[in-house]
């Protein structure tokens, strides 16, 4: 039995995946997403006990594959700059996620909810920076006189600053575009002149496979 009710959890935060970066959660209903997924409601409520709770958990999953993939880009067996190409190509496939976890309605309706968003971005993704910058440090690519803790708190203000819904909806670029060009920037600023050679020629060999 669990088994089978952890396979219909699955199929609907999949289907709400899909819904809410599109729609939004304000207009995401029980009985609208059963309907286009030809469940009844009386197996919804099996799993969840509400909407809220369906929503939260959604949340909660969506920042625990992020937060899941960042740990083993950043922990891998690679150097410094495979990691980074890899960090780059993992923010190009994120565009659901992100869009989904920065809806609108999660910042306006759900304020605990876009709380627990906020405290990812300021825990989980520092904590890889941290590691990420000190193994370029000890290989020679990141500059040995940066001081890390200013660049953190500077790079994480400039993602708040911008990857805000309120901001975004006003953009002609999207959340992905936005967060692509800030690591770019900031890492291609902090790298020492060699580090930045072998980081260019890489991705260029990468864009041209």
């Amino acid at each position: 039995m669990a088994e089978a009710n952890d396979s219909i959890k699955e199929r609907i935060l999949s289907a709400v995946q899909e819904r809410v970066s599109r729609e939004g959660y304000a207009r995401l209903s029980v009985d609208e997403l059963t309907t286009s997924m030809g469940m009844s409601k009386k197996t919804f409520y099996k799993v969840f006990e509400s909407k809220e709770e369906m929503i939260g958990q959604f949340v909660d999953r969506t920042i625990g594959e992020i937060g899941g993939a960042l740990d083993r880009i950043v922990t891998e067996d690679a150097g410094f700059i495979q990691k980074m190409n890899s960090l780059m190509a993992f923010v190009g496939t994120l565009s659901q996620k992100i869009n989904s976890l920065l809806v609108g309605d999660i910042q306006r309706q759900m304020p605990a909810l876009w709380k627990r968003v906020e405290e990812f971005r300021r825990g989980k993704i520092q904590e890889n920076l941290s590691r990420l910058i000190a193994q370029g440090m000890k290989e020679g690519y990141v500059q040995a006189n940066l001081n890390q803790r200013v660049f953190i708190l500077v790079y994480a203000a400039s993602i708040q600053a911008v990857i805000q819904p309120s901001i975004l909806s006003q953009e002609s670029f999207s959340a992905k575009e936005a967060i692509q060009q800030i690591v770019q920037m900031f890492f291609a600023g902090i790298m020492t002149d060699e580090g930045r050679r072998i980081f260019d020629q890489q991705k260029n060999h990468a864009s041209i496979q």
